[in-house]
């Protein structure tokens, strides 16, 4: 039975979906997994979506939403290349695709960081939308489940809100954490363990990290907040700052922006970049998992964290250290008064990162796709 892989976009692009359709089939392809991965133009749409906003403007107000739309779901559908008798399996990671009601002999599963519902309330998007449409919307998207074989999701977070909104059984849902974003083979040169940061001081400060483009969301501000008390605490630190703009960052002396890494072509300075942070943070608002802290755990940096959303189920299930995740009520000084006593103590700080390098396994897109793979090879048809 053909598997298939399919995103709001080129499955087998890096840059579609943060790259996490990407990583599964280059993981499906290691592990010698067969798996096609779909390519999809959303982008043919564009004056579809001008003209589509601007009906709903003049008719209602609003003007957001088009890619939860018919017009937008059902043009993207037609450019799925799979003949209707043929007997597949179809994972998508958009919980509305595919759009058409799909033949019996095609076994629907979706993979999902975050439900609508989800993006809706808690990241606070698409305000401009009605109730009415979004009440359409969340409707199109419970058929859509209950329709499905069994949906894979990232994190507990998700699995509650597929029960508790969607009324998904918990026996057709299977929580699946997703890996860092990095292949294998770009880790083969370095030797974690040989490499461990120095101990702080005014020549090598501290450094805590920063990773993402939405600064505010993500908690950079608390981050800041967090470096000037460890300064003040007397450990000389610094923010290292990947993928937000000049323009979106505050001014201070502690912060050094890094600028974009495109890993796509610049894997090797963005591995080089992370792995020397002692740090990684994500003190997010809202975050329906954070591939962020993956990454980080998988080149041997310790965390620093939220419980908010998914974040918890990026952290390791096996009661392993990582570092410390915090109750979204915490004090920055707080944070900061615990970096402070680990670093003091720098012995055992070295051997927390080498209990992380030495697991790192846990963190990468392995276990998630043996597991993907495992429950698919009993699909039968309906």
């Amino acid at each position: 039975m053909k598997k298939y892989l399919i995103c709001c976009g080129d499955s087998n692009d890096i840059n579609s979906w943060s790259g996490i359709p990407f990583h599964i089939l280059n993981m499906a392809k290691e592990l010698s997994f067969e798996i096609k991965g779909l390519k999809l133009d959303p982008k043919k749409f564009s004056f579809l979506r001008y003209i589509w906003n601007l009906k709903q403007y003049v008719l209602s107000g609003n003007y957001s939403g088009f890619q939860y739309s018919d017009l937008f779901l059902n043009n993207l559908t037609k450019q799925i290349n799979i003949k209707p008798f043929e007997e597949i399996v179809l994972i998508s990671t958009f919980p509305l695709l595919p759009k058409i009601s799909s033949p019996n002999n095609w076994n629907i599963f979706y993979y999902l960081d975050a439900t609508t519902k989800q993006i809706f309330d808690e990241y606070r998007c698409f305000n401009s939308m009605s109730k009415e449409y979004r009440d359409t919307i969340l409707h199109k998207e419970k058929k859509n489940f209950e329709n499905s074989r069994m949906i894979f999701c990232m994190s507990e977070w998700a699995r509650d809100s597929l029960i508790d909104d969607y009324k998904v059984p918990k026996k057709k849902i299977l929580i699946l954490p997703g890996g860092a974003n990095i292949q294998k083979k770009y880790l083969e040169k370095y030797k974690l363990h040989n490499f461990m940061p120095s101990p702080p001081s005014i020549n090598s400060p501290l450094k805590i990290g920063f990773l993402g483009q939405d600064w505010d969301r993500k908690g950079g501000p608390i981050v800041l907040d967090i470096v000037n008390k460890l300064n003040l605490n007397s450990i000389p630190t610094i923010l290292r700052v990947v993928g937000v703009s000049e323009d979106k960052l505050p001014k201070s002396k502690y912060i050094q922006n890094v600028g974009f890494i495109n890993k796509n072509n610049n894997m090797e300075k963005f591995i080089s970049e992370i792995k020397s942070w002692h740090f990684g943070t994500l003190f997010s608002k809202a975050e329906a998992y954070g591939i962020s802290n993956r990454e980080c755990l998988y080149l041997g940096v310790p965390i620093i964290c939220h419980d908010v959303g998914g974040i918890r189920s990026t952290l390791p299930t096996s009661g392993l250290n990582y570092g410390r995740i915090f109750k979204f009520q915490e004090t920055t000084q707080n944070i900061a008064d615990w970096v402070t006593e680990i670093i003091l103590n720098y012995s055992s700080y070295i051997e927390l990162r080498n209990q992380i390098i030495k697991n790192n396994l846990e963190y990468s897109w392995e276990p998630a796709v043996k597991k993907m793979f495992k429950s698919l090879s009993f699909i039968k048809n309906k």
